[in-house]
Formats: structure tokens, C-alpha cells, sequence
């Protein structure tokens, strides 16, 4: 209070503080406010940011599932993040039960910096958990800073030398927020943690893959784990390592053993991981993700067979599931037969979903896209459907579309912009299940809504809540 101001504060906010030079001054002095106006239009060159360092480096680490991970922060910031990392774990099992192991009961501790540490220095305390850690004699200790830590200059990368033959101690130097969001986070301790355990000197492995950069929290990555592996197996291949994702410090070291690498999600962290493994330790990577829906499995199946030598196997095994696939779509299409869908969705592939609708009898009448990134739009590479595709600008679109072209059912990853309706309204996850069964429990939860109507499975109960609510 009292200094000049800081940033494009217009006169108002200059002179809340007394004494404050004016804005006008604050102007001149800098060369003018800036126009915040000027790049309104212009795309985004990269994604939001959001959270911090440590958090993002505290839910990778904990998918080392032999290693002890240590916080060097005060209580608070290790209760929020053990929060962050349990929550979903606990709310999956509890209310779907879908098992996250290192989410449920994460290997997640602190070591509780408090004021005293603050002022004179925390490392003493550190070192006195590294040891306590490494007497119970773990596959690594991994030690993360924190803002306080990173603030007050603690030496955390010198608790490295206490790692003993066998257990090495590893130092992600994320202090908070000082390395950058989570997403930094995320790709400090995975580089951290690869160039400490990934060895260049190992044979290779035959029929063996690895799972690279699988999703940290997500309702479907154990799922999907367990979808992908059981194709490969279904093959005669076998997964040696997931990085990020639930694996030992020995699966770790023996990375470079497998002779391909699959990228679970075509994102921009995920290309920066591919790249430094490729660069650091001369990885192969898979032309393709994880695929999403039939025609992109029975594809990926057959390049996996190409490419160890299983053709055959790859053939048998797409041609069971499609079979299986079929069945249970006719199942459920005289239900969804003639059925309008209008679809609102992020830029990004959903031809899956557009051919399990329409294989069910439905009919695709629009589809909008929010397209933050402004990039090429993607949602479908079918030209016959192109025509459909618009790019939004305004909340009106939506509401207009719905209007003209009255749909049974909206599907949205944005239920904010989908106007109410005599339709019901589904929620499509940012994060999609993959393999044959992409659709499968989509299409059957759309069956039980139009079934129902907009007001869903407890429309029987309204006369109880009409009575009882007050």
C-alpha cells in the first residue's frame, strides 16, 4: 500500500491505496496501459494452467508402487494433497466400484515442516524421514519440496546422497508452485523418476509393451489398463511397464526391454513424453493410442499382430469381438431405432460414437464443437458428416439447434450449454473408455433415459417428493 501500482489498474483501483501514484502516472511511467483487448481473437498457444507443481509431482510418484513418497512440506499441503490423490479412489469404490489402488491408499507422507523449520531450516527434519523411510526398506524413497521449502532454500537435492545399494533416493524439486502447475509437476517427477530408474542396459524382452502416459486420475484408467491388456494377451503379449501408471521400481529399470511403447492419449504432455524417451533412451513407440470404439480396435489389433508376428491371432480375436459387439447392439436398437441425437463436445475424435449410434439406428442431427484451441476440428474424419459439425461461438447456437431440429436426446461434455428441454440430457466423459466396448454401456444408458424420459429412473418417486419435500 502506498507503492506505485502494479499492473493495468484503471484510476479506481489505483487510488484505493493512499498515497498511490494515479493511474495516469502509473501510465505514463510505464508506456501506457496495455490493450487487453488486442489478441482477444487470437488462438491460445497452450492449454490453461491450473494447480501446482507439487501436487501434479505427488500424483505421479505415488503410482511407484514400492517406493515411499515424501513430502517436505507442512501438514496443510500434504492433507490437500492426499485429499486430491484419495478422493476419486474412495468416491470410485465406493460408489462404482472401481478399484484405484495407489488413489485408495496412496504410500503418502510428510514431514510436517512447522514455523520453527521456517525460519531455521527444515533439512535437519528431512533427513531424519528419509531415514526412517529407507530403514523399512522400500523399492526407492522419493522426496518432493514444497513451496515453504523452496522459499526458505532448503538443500532437498542433497538427501540424494543417502540412498544404500538398492534404494535409491530420488528428489523431485517442484517447491510448490515455483516450477509451475500441475501439469509441470507431473513432467518434473516423471523425468526425475526415469532418469534415476529406467536402465539403457537391459535385453530385450519378446512380446512384451509397455503403457505410456496413461491418465493420473480418471474413472476409466484401470479399466482401460485391464481392456488393453487383455487384447495384447489375447495375442500372446504381455505388458511389462506403465509409466505413469501403477508399476515397481523393477518394472521401472527394465522399461527399455520392450520392444514397443503404446501411448495411451494423443495429448501435448503425453507427445513431450514420447519424445523423451525416444530422444533419451531410443524407445519405439506405436503409430496409434489407445483405440477408442470398433473400428479403431480391430485396426490396432491387427497393426500389434503385424508387428510381433501374430496376425492370425489378431484376426481370430477382432472377428470374436465384433461378433459379440454385434449381438449385443442388436439388443438394444429397437429401443434407439429412429431416435434423434444432437451432440456438444470438446475437438476431439468421436466418429466412435457417431457409427455406435447410428449402427443402433440412430440418426446424428448435429454435432457442435467448442474448439478452445481453435485448431483443425477433428470430431469426425467422415466427410458425409462434416456438414453437421459447426464450430461454436455462443451458447445461442446450441439453443437454436435444439430448437429447429427437436432431438430425443442431447449428449454433451459441456451440460452448461445445453438449454432445458423435453429431452434428456447425457454427460459424455472427457476421458473414454477404450476398446470394443466403447459404446456399449453408452448406448444402454440412453436406452434406460429415453425409456424413462427427462426425468430419469426416479420418476416413480415424484409423488414422494412432492409430499415430503419441504
Amino acid at each position: 500500500t502506498g507503492g506505485p501500482a502494479k499492473g493495468p489498474e484503471t484510476a479506481a483501483a489505483a487510488s484505493l491505496a493512499e498515497g498511490a501514484e494515479t493511474a495516469a502516472a502509473w501510465a505514463a511511467r510505464n508506456g501506457g496501459f496495455p490493450d487487453l483487448t488486442a489478441d482477444h481473437d487470437a488462438p491460445p498457444q497452450r492449454p490453461p494452467l491450473f494447480g501446482c507443481a507439487f501436487n501434479g509431482a505427488a500424483t505421479t510418484a505415488v503410482h511407484v508402487t514400492d517406493a515411499v513418497v515424501i513430502a517436505h512440506s507442512p501438514r496443510s499441503c500434504a492433507f490437500y494433497t492426499w485429499q486430491n490423490i484419495s478422493s476419486p479412489g474412495r468416491r470410485n469404490l465406493f460408489n462404482r466400484g472401481i478399484l484405484l489402488p495407489s488413489a485408495v491408499s496412496p504410500h503418502f507422507e510428510s514431514t510436517g515442516i512447522d514455523r520453527h523449520d521456517a525460519v531455521f531450516g527444515g533439512i535437519d527434519r528431512l533427513r531424519e524421514r528419509v531415514a526412517s523411510a529407507l530403514a523399512r526398506k522400500p523399492g526407492a524413497v522419493i522426496v518432493i519440496s514444497s513451496c515453504v521449502s523452496g522459499i526458505i532454500g532448503d538443500d532437498v537435492l542433497s538427501v540424494e546422497d543417502m540412498s544404500t545399494p538398492g534404494i535409491p533416493v530420488i528428489v523431485i524439486p517442484a517447491d510448490g508452485v515455483i516450477s509451475g502447475d500441475y501439469m509441470s509437476g507431473t513432467d518434473l517427477a516423471l523425468r526425475r523418476i526415469g532418469e534415476r530408474l529406467i536402465r539403457r542396459d537391459v535385453p530385450e524382452r519378446p512380446f512384451t509393451v509397455n503403457l505410456i502416459g496413461e491418465a493420473g486420475v480418471s474413472n476409466y484408467v484401470d479399466d482401460n489398463y485391464r481392456t488393453i491388456s487383455t487384447l495384447l494377451e489375447g495375442m500372446g503379449i504381455s505388458v511389462g511397464c506403465r509409466f505413469p501408471g501403477d508399476a515397481s521400481v523393477s518394472e521401472l529399470s527394465d522399461l527399455t526391454a520392450a520392444p514397443l511403447n503404446i501411448l495411451a492419449a494423443d495429448s501435448p504432455d503425453n507427445r513431450k513424453l514420447k519424445k523423451w524417451l525416444q530422444d533419451s533412451y531410443g524407445c519405439r513407440f506405436f503409430d496409434s493410442c489407445f483405440p477408442v470404439g470398433a473400428k479403431e480396435t480391430e485396426r490396432f489389433l491387427q497393426k500389434i499382430g503385424a508387428f510381433f508376428g501374430r496376425e492370425d491371432e489378431a484376426e481370430r480375436l477382432a472377428a470374436r469381438e465384433k461378433e459379440r459387439l454385434a449381438e449385443e447392439t442388436g439388443r438394444l436398437k429397437p429401443a434407439l431405432k429412429g431416435k434423434r441425437m444432437l451432440m456438444v463436445t470438446a475437438n476431439t475424435s468421436m466418429d466412435w460414437l457417431m457409427d455406435a449410434a447410428e449402427q443402433a439406428g440412430m440418426e446424428v442431427v448435429w454435432v457442435g464443437v467448442l474448439n478452445y484451441l481453435r485448431q483443425e476440428i477433428t470430431v469426425t474424419a467422415e466427410e458425409k458428416r462434416a456438414p453437421i459439425v459447426h464450430d461454436l461461438t455462443s451458447e445461442d447456437m446450441v439453443i437454436k439447434a435444439a430448437g429447429q431440429l427437436a432431438p430425443d436426446i442431447i449428449v454433451s461434455m459441456y451440460t452448461d450449454l445445453v438449454p432445458e428441454g423435453a429431452y434428456p440430457v447425457d454427460v459424455i466423459s472427457m476421458t473414454q473408455k477404450a476398446g470394443f466396448d466403447s459404446s456399449i454401456g453408452i448406448l444402454a444408458r440412453w436406452k434406460r433415459l429415453l425409456e424413462n424420459g427427462k426425468e430419469g429412473e426416479w420418476v416413480n418417486d415424484r409423488r414422494f417428493f412432492e409430499k415430503h419435500y419441504a
